[in-house]
């Protein structure tokens, strides 16, 4: 009985490792996706305003 539980218990704490190491894995995966989507935001904001100035300078030569 005993040898059982202490099986069963050194089974447990290697599943608590494995689920802590996938934790901080799933973890540091969010960090860079918390990266990325900020990044991805800048890019837009900034190919949008390149637009804009592409379409105002469109503008203004069409008025000529």
């Amino acid at each position: 009985m005993v040898v059982n539980l202490t099986e069963k218990n050194l089974n447990l704490e290697e599943k608590v490792t494995q689920l802590a190491e996938a934790v901080a894995d799933l973890e540091a995966l969010q960090d860079v996706n918390d990266q990325l989507q900020e990044s991805a935001r800048e890019v837009e904001m900034e190919l949008r305003d390149e637009f804009y100035r592409a379409t105002v300078a469109n503008s203004n030569v069409r008025k000529l």
